[in-house]
């Protein structure tokens, strides 16, 4: 399952969606309702990683927290600029970006969900962190080989909410 955060939607416009910072997280723990993070009315990151039961993955190579290697910095196919496109056929927006890899990643955590957030400006903490959108993934349990997060072939993110300039 994959849900666009309603809050992100409010926020974020079509020009930081072009320009902006972006990084990816792991979580090693979801919390289930009423604290699961899929829930669409969570607004930053402080508030996901907040919920009972949901916690960023910590394990070999990757450090967990604002400012921890463990985030990665996501990459858009084609250049930022060109990865917001308008599918007029499918009635959607289609976001697309790298897959995202964490060399030699752990070795006793499972690898349960991944968060795409969004840095506006000079965020200082978690609480400035604003969360775009939640992949639920399979369980993987990491063993210390790469670990590779895939987008689909049609793109990361598909939804009517996002207006493009």
């Amino acid at each position: 399952m994959t849900l666009t955060y309603t809050y992100a939607l409010s926020q974020i416009g079509p020009t930081e969606r072009k320009t902006g910072t972006y990084k990816m997280i792991l979580l090693k723990t979801v919390g289930t309702t009423p604290n699961n993070p899929d829930n669409p009315d969570i607004h930053t990151l402080e508030e996901l990683l907040a919920l009972t039961g949901t916690a960023e993955f910590n394990d070999t190579n990757y450090t967990p927290g604002f400012g921890g290697s463990g985030r990665k910095a996501v990459t858009f196919a084609g250049g930022q600029s060109s990865s917001l496109t308008v599918n007029d056929t499918n009635d959607r927006t289609e976001w697309d970006f790298d897959d995202i890899l964490w060399a030699s990643l752990g070795g006793t955590q499972y690898a349960r969900a991944a968060v795409l957030c969004y840095y506006p400006g000079t965020p200082v903490d978690d609480g400035d962190v604003i969360v775009d959108t939640y992949f639920d993934i399979a369980d993987t349990l990491t063993n210390g080989a790469d670990f590779t997060l895939q987008v689909g072939a049609n793109g990361a993110i598909h939804t009517t909410g996002i207006p493009v300039e």
